[in-house]
């Protein structure tokens, strides 16, 4: 362990709640549209990464290719070369530009309390430094842009976690920042703050994404994670932590893009979601609430998903045409229009076709030129006087006034801001098999 000590705060399990942005935002690329695709931050992870990316309490995005992020600043996390204390009452709600990122900028993501980026092939992170995770060689954080070490080109796919950052880079993995809980991949807990290649990795890396407490890769076609596998967010049946990474039971090839949250991960595989891990509200997407230490399908996803992405108690996917989300929906998360909690997938409100293909109109039929002969001239005719013709009367329409159907308020429940790290009250089961749906009020508060 290197000399930085974690802090209590460093700890805190806070949701990202609005991660479902980037997963929307993200795969409209995918499927046509001038953005390009998702990946973020515990992310929804593929190749493509995203042009909008959603963190703990801030959120930047690439205009133009330039950077610009809005939100809270306690820590530099916006990367304008100032701080703002989140007591004031002014605080930035609109987006700043980042310090030197006014061109190029192809990625970016945003973690917990640090921002990271590909700018012309290059990794540059700003914000906090603690245990080394905007990998500059120091724990100095920065309030604005600084060169990830060694990461000068080459760079791919960038993924900002809690505490810790990966990247891929000519096809490799590698992580740097906090390694207490195995999250660098490289066989030790030793806090690392300059990039360190994961080990046992010989393939070629296609997505990467870096959660709460693990790590989540596809290396040919095969998902494999590691870290904290308590609640087996692993996914390799078990639930010992791993400094090295483990075959996700079953998912062996055709693999394409994949998300590590909270306590949980979800992968697509041939057009499904398959997640695994901490299900007790709901967020694996089947059941009745059992958690699972092995992938177990997602009810109704069989096919047709392009895009994945996990927070820390729900998730949501690109299903067809349209955004779908599952898990836990206290704070409205689910996109939905309720605040009910749901073991099965629907659709975000608004979103049933936000992605479906483009219409083409075709392009108007142009027809040959006509050759017209020179006109004749003739005498003007002898004008003829008619009658004019009176018009009936029409009766005015009779006016039905409208009734606007009642609008029903939800009264908020009282809710903490804070959600502890889940008691271990529900069995983990290897091959689970039950599958529901519907949707379950939740009384419970927090995350």
């Amino acid at each position: 362990m290197s000399t930085a000590t974690p802090t209590s705060a460093r700890r805190s399990l806070r949701a990202l709640m609005l991660l479902p942005v980037i997963l929307v935002v993200g795969a409209l690329s995918a499927l046509g549209s001038s953005l390009v695709s998702a990946d973020a931050n515990e992310n929804p992870s593929s190749a493509l990464q995203p042009l909008v990316s959603a963190g703990e309490f801030h959120s930047c995005a690439i205009i133009d290719g330039a950077a610009k992020c809005w939100g809270m600043n306690n820590e530099g996390q916006l990367g304008n070369g100032s701080i703002t204390d989140p007591n004031d009452a002014d605080q930035v709600t609109t987006p700043v530009q980042v310090t030197g990122l006014t061109t190029g900028v192809t990625a970016i993501s945003a973690g917990r309390e640090h921002t990271c980026a590909i700018v012309g092939g290059a990794a540059k992170c700003w914000g906090n430094n603690s245990d080394g995770r905007l990998g500059d060689g120091t724990t100095t954080s920065s309030t604005s842009p600084v060169q990830v070490t060694g990461l000068s080109s080459d760079v791919t796919a960038i993924s900002a976690g809690y505490f810790h950052t990966c990247a891929i880079v000519g096809g490799a993995a590698k992580c740097w920042g906090d390694n207490e809980y195995l999250l660098l991949g490289d066989g030790t807990t030793t806090d690392s703050s300059t990039p360190v290649p994961v080990t046992g990795l010989t393939g070629n890396i296609t997505a990467i994404s870096a959660g709460l407490l693990h790590t989540c890769v596809v290396v040919d076609g095969a998902a494999k994670c590691w870290g904290n596998n308590e609640w087996s967010r692993l996914g390799d049946g078990g639930t010992t932590n791993s400094g090295a990474p483990v075959q996700v039971t079953g998912l062996t090839s055709g693999v394409t893009a994949i998300s590590a949250g909270g306590y949980h991960g979800c992968a697509v595989v041939g057009g499904a979601v398959e997640c695994w891990g901490f299900n007790g509200d709901y967020q694996l997407g089947w059941g009745d609430g059992i958690s699972s230490s092995t992938p177990v399908a997602v009810t109704g996803l069989t096919s047709d998903v392009a895009a994945i992405s996990v927070g820390e108690y729900h998730s949501c996917a690109i299903f067809g045409d349209a955004a779908t989300c599952w898990g836990y929906n206290v704070f409205g998360q689910l996109g939905r229009g309720s605040r009910n909690s749901s073991p099965s997938p629907a659709s975000v409100s608004g979103f049933e076709t936000a992605f479906a293909p483009p219409t083409t109109a075709a392009p108007p039929t142009t027809e040959a030129p006509t050759t017209t002969a020179a006109p004749t001239t003739t005498a003007a005719p002898e004008p003829v006087f008619v009658a004019p013709t009176v018009a009936p009367t029409t009766l005015a329409p009779t006016t039905v006034p409208r009734t606007e159907a009642p609008t029903t308020t939800l009264p908020a429940p009282a809710l903490s801001v804070v959600r502890e790290l889940p008691v271990a009250a529900t069995p983990i089961v290897a091959n689970p098999t039950l599958a529901v749906g519907g949707e379950v009020a939740v009384t419970f508060g927090g995350f």
